[in-house]
């Protein structure tokens, strides 16, 4: 038995309309009784009565004569949500917009009654008869193990050892890297004609041991360690240990000469030779030993502006499924201030509507003393 949500509906999904009292209609819903359409295109399910009355949430149900497609739930009591045999909310995935209604419904049981329900993909008339479909992505609450995820990535210093397989630098295995950019009419996910033209997208690097400060915007981009698969993998070509300065260059790493061309293949050698302008400084490769000098150059120079640069190879535009990306940010301790919630929800409406799928809105604060550099709050997301 399901029941979609009206148009507009200003009540939670659980309340009847004026007219029901305290009875609830329910679609009744078999192989061989389909709707031709589900409406609003979300709404949720009820248990069936055995299973109700397992769960302890007894229901008395009746049938119109004159509608043998419904089911009237009596004596419903909408002041007490968690008391009702509700087993999980939908939404139709060929309807624009149903996802988010769908979640808006989610997080609002949560908030009534502190459980979780599961979301599902409803797809009726479905061919093969898979007519329910379960994804972690869909869920609101998914966005409380992507933060786990990342603090853990984050707090991963590699116990003394920095090579990831294939002799690759931390950033393949562990730590985050993240960009941050501005908010305008293009898509955050898209390389600019600047990073383009010099085969450079600046990212950070955080991880419990690299002194990153504060981000460069108020919002932005996390990517899953290049390790992770992905149709579109990111590469990434130099290490700066401080900004590099890298703006409009013709070419944002080889504008300067590499460290190993300089002969230079440690934090001292580095330091002896930049000290006093860490941010003319000669790049590093992604290779293991590379990386790691880099980081530990951070450890022992303090920097004024507070991050790192990580210049990854620019990627086609148009393409963000295929992008490794992990969740948005925003930051209440960036370089340029703004309104980085504000920005977040933008770049997660702009990826919902070019995508259909969602991604949770994590905020970032540098130098955690918690160890969590990532905090998910249901009500930082876009939804509707």
């Amino acid at each position: 038995m399901l029941r979609t949500l009206m148009p507009n509906q200003a009540e939670k999904f659980w309340v009847p309309d004026a007219a029901e009292g305290t009875d609830m209609r329910f679609i009744f819903v078999r192989k061989d009784h389909v709707p031709t359409t589900l409406g609003s295109g979300a709404g949720f399910l009820l248990f069936d009565r055995f299973t109700a009355l397992a769960h302890g949430k007894p229901y008395q149900a009746t049938q119109p004569a004159a509608n043998l497609g419904e089911v009237v739930v009596n004596g419903w009591n909408a002041q007490a949500p968690g008391q009702l045999a509700i087993q999980g909310v939908f939404y139709d995935p060929g309807q624009a917009g149903s996802l988010l209604r769908a979640q808006s419904s989610q997080r609002d049981y949560f908030q009534a009654t502190g459980t979780w329900l599961p979301l599902l993909r409803l797809q009726l008339g479905e061919p093969q008869g898979q007519v329910f479909g379960f994804s972690q992505q869909d869920q609101l609450d998914n966005g409380y193990r992507v933060a786990a995820r990342l603090n853990t990535r984050y707090l991963d210093t590699g116990n003394g050892d920095d090579t990831c397989r294939g002799n690759r630098g931390a950033f393949y295995c562990r730590g985050v890297l993240l960009r941050t950019t501005d908010v305008g009419n293009f898509r955050a996910w898209n390389p600019s004609s600047n990073s383009v033209r010099g085969n450079g997208v600046s990212f950070s690097y955080f991880r419990a041991d690299s002194k990153v400060l504060r981000t460069y915007k108020a919002q932005g981009l996390v990517i899953r360690e290049e390790a992770a698969p992905a149709t579109r993998p990111l590469s990434l070509r130099c290490v700066y240990p401080f900004d590099g300065s890298t703006g409009g260059r013709a070419d944002m790493c080889d504008f300067r000469l590499s460290c190993a061309s300089a002969g230079i293949d440690s934090a001292a050698a580095w330091l002896a030779r930049f000290r006093g302008s860490p941010y003319s400084g000669c790049w590093f490769s992604p290779a293991a030993q590379q990386f790691r000098v880099a980081n530990e150059i951070r450890q022992q120079l303090n920097d004024g502006l507070g991050w790192n640069e990580m210049v990854v190879a620019a990627w086609p535009a148009g393409a963000p499924l295929g992008l490794p990306l992990e969740a948005l940010l925003y930051s209440r301790a960036s370089y340029f201030a703004g309104d980085g919630l504000a920005g977040g929800k933008r770049f997660q409406t702009d990826y919902f509507a070019d995508t259909g799928r969602t991604l949770p809105l994590l905020q970032l604060r540098p130098m955690p003393t918690d160890g969590r550099l990532f905090i998910y709050d249901p009500n930082d997301q876009a939804l509707r």
